[in-house]
C-alpha cells in the first residue's frame, strides 16, 4: 500500500489530558506591566543583565520559581520565598540534566530552597529533567518495496505546555498500517517511565508501560505481551 494514501488516514484525534507532577502549581504570574517591569529589573539587577524574559511561571504556598531568559547566561530558574519584586532570589539552577536525574535535583532543591513545598520541589526537578526528553518521533516502520507492505511501529509524543501533558499517536503495521491513535500518556515525575492505554480495536492490546533508555531508545511491552524497541528518528511518513 502507497504510504501517502495511508498518510490520507491520519485524522485530527482529540486527547483526554493526563496529569503531570506539576498539574496543581500555579502557572499565572498574576502581575500588572508595571509590577512585571518592576520583577524584570529586580532579577536584572542581582544578575548584571539589562534584558529579562520570563519563560514560565511556577507558583505554590507563597513560593514563585521563574524560568528566565537572562540573555547573559543560560536560561535560569530563580527561586523567591519573598516578595520578588523587591527581595533576593533564594536560589538558582540552570544547564541541564538528564531524565534520570529527577530525584536528585528535588532534594537538591529542598536542600538549597529551604521550606520550599515538595510538590513544587518535584514539579521544577521534572519540568528541567524529564519534560523535553519523551517528546519526540520513536519509529522502526519499514516499507518492503516488492510486495508494496509495511511493518512496524511509530510513536510519536508531543508536550502541549500550558496544560502540562502528555500525549502520543501511535501507529503499528504488519503488512498496512493500522489508523494512528492519539491518546494521553501518564508520566511517573520519579522513574520517567510512562504509560498510555489504547481504545478500541486495540484496547485489548492492554496498557503500554515504557522508559527512554539512556542510549535514546523507547523499549517498553503492552499487556498482551507485544513489545518494542524504537530508536528516536524522523517519522516513516517524512
Amino acid at each position: 500500500m502507497n504510504r501517502w494514501i495511508l498518510l490520507g488516514l491520519i485524522l485530527p484525534l482529540s486527547c483526554v489530558w493526563a496529569q503531570t507532577p506539576c498539574s496543581g502549581v500555579d502557572r499565572d504570574l498574576g502581575m500588572t506591566i508595571e509590577q512585571i517591569t518592576a520583577l524584570k529589573e529586580n532579577i536584572g539587577s542581582q544578575i548584571n543583565s539589562k534584558e529579562i524574559d520570563i519563560l514560565n511561571v511556577f507558583k505554590e504556598k507563597g513560593w514563585l520559581v521563574l524560568y528566565v531568559e537572562t540573555h547573559n547566561s543560560d536560561e535560569t530558574y530563580f527561586f523567591f520565598s519573598g516578595d520578588p519584586l523587591t527581595s533576593h532570589y533564594v536560589t538558582e539552577w540552570s544547564g541541564a540534566a538528564t531524565i534520570f536525574e529527577g530525584p536528585e535535583l528535588t532534594e537538591q532543591f529542598k536542600k538549597e530552597a529551604v521550606g520550599i513545598p515538595e510538590h513544587l520541589a518535584r514539579c521544577i526537578a521534572w519540568h528541567i529533567a524529564e519534560q523535553g526528553k519523551l517528546p519526540g518521533v520513536y519509529s522502526n516502520l519499514k516499507a518492503d518495496p516488492a510486495s508494496f507492505t509495511i511493518s512496524g511501529d511509530e510513536m510519536m509524543f508531543g508536550f502541549a505546555e500550558a496544560e502540562n501533558t502528555y500525549w502520543v499517536v501511535f501507529q503499528h503495521a504488519q503488512g498496512a498500517g493500522t489508523q494512528p491513535m492519539s491518546v494521553p500518556v501518564a508520566v511517573d515525575g520519579t522513574t520517567g517511565h510512562f504509560s498510555f492505554h489504547l481504545p478500541d480495536p486495540m484496547a485489548s492490546w492492554g496498557e503500554f508501560h515504557g522508559r527512554i533508555t539512556e542510549e535514546d531508545e523507547l523499549i517498553g511491552t503492552f499487556d498482551n505481551g507485544y513489545s518494542v524497541k524504537l530508536p528516536r528518528k524522523a517519522s516513516f511518513w517524512q
